[in-house]
């Protein structure tokens, strides 16, 4: 069996707890220890996911590349966006080099080969255990060849508030 490939994730995994990490690269071998995922975990996932919307909405004129799933596709994709002029951005753009695999947020395509990493981030301020996360997708990025120009972590500001109202079906039982 050889060595499991190392994303983003299971690198950062790894930074707050070996065995985390290793039991990441490993899923299969340790499946039947995953609790399922709870509602906090479920809340998470879905304002991850509400982030990159949002990311996306910022930088118009991008491509988002898809294949959560099947990571071949999801390169094919990328190298098809990186040498597309139509695009300005590409969200999610996947690298993999050497058993590294990295996923970009967004990707700003400054010219052919240099790009600017922006990594996004479901929270209002900067926090220390973002900052390995970007160093291992810059990494990636110039293992593939690619310059980075520079690299930004773009947060949300506490003070936006963003409410859904659904409204309560009620009804109206008047007395005769």
């Amino acid at each position: 069996m050889g060595l499991p490939g190392i994303s983003k994730s299971r690198f950062t995994d790894y930074l707050k707890c070996p065995r985390l990490g290793y039991f990441a690269c490993h899923p299969d071998r340790f499946a039947h220890l995953k609790d399922p995922d709870d509602w906090a975990t479920q809340q998470r996932i879905e304002t991850g996911l509400r982030a990159g919307q949002l990311a996306r909405e910022a930088f118009p004129d991008g491509t988002l590349i898809g294949h959560d799933q099947d990571m071949g596709s999801a390169l094919d994709e990328t190298a098809a966006a990186m040498g597309d002029g139509r695009f300005p951005y590409v969200f999610e753009a996947t690298f993999a080099d050497d058993g590294l695999l990295a996923r970009a947020d967004v990707l700003r395509k400054v010219s052919d080969r240099v790009v600017d990493l922006i990594e996004v981030k479901a929270t209002t301020s900067v926090k220390t255990e973002h900052i390995p996360d970007v160093a291992f997708q810059l990494h990636v990025l110039e293992t593939v060849g690619l310059e980075v120009r520079s690299c930004a972590l773009m947060h949300f500001d506490g003070a936006y508030l963003y409410c859904i109202f659904r409204p309560q079906l009620t009804t109206d039982i008047g007395s005769n």
